[in-house]
């Protein structure tokens, strides 16, 4: 409701900012499958690799090697 509450304040109809983040939900949906690729996830050095990547940034960090093969 935040981020909505200035345009409510302008009198801005609620159903334009359905429509405004629909399109915005569409467009993102459309630039998350442009840049996705496909993954086996029997695969495991490609799986290890994003695991890492979404853990590198982590505190678990330093144990990131033993977490993935958990």
């Amino acid at each position: 409701m935040t981020a909505v509450r200035p345009y409510l304040e302008r009198n801005i109809h609620p159903r334009h900012l359905t429509s405004a983040y629909t399109l915005a939900l569409e467009h993102a949906l459309e630039v998350v499958d442009s840049i996705a690729f496909k993954m086996d996830p029997n695969d495991r050095t490609p799986m290890i690799n994003v695991i890492k990547s979404c853990i590198g940034t982590k505190f678990i960090n330093r144990w990131a090697d033993q977490m993935c093969n958990l």
